[in-house]
């Protein structure tokens, strides 16, 4: 949470959510964006596009704690530049 604070995001209420809690939900693209998502997680179909951008796990990240939280920031950011990238927008 505080690297995402950090940068003015508040996910303190942020939750994760259930793959089953959208089995009967249409969804029309499904991002996956962790490094193994495309060979270990379930298959959500999209009515549209199913996109996977694979990042490095920031928690898999050993030794002492300003160095995890450098990966964490990394990770942050690297995800910042493919959604910038990816999605953009008219700001």
């Amino acid at each position: 949470m505080a690297v995402m604070d950090e940068v003015g995001i508040d996910i303190s209420e942020h939750i994760s959510d259930l793959i089953d809690a959208y089995d009967d939900t249409p969804l029309d693209v499904v991002v996956t964006v962790c490094d193994d998502a495309a060979e270990n997680c379930p298959y959500l179909p999209a009515r549209k596009h199913n996109l996977h951008q694979g990042f490095e796990d920031p928690s898999a990240v050993k030794g002492a704690e300003e160095e995890k939280r450098a990966a964490f920031r990394r990770i942050r950011d690297e995800l910042a530049d493919w959604i910038d990238e990816t999605f953009p927008t008219d700001r």
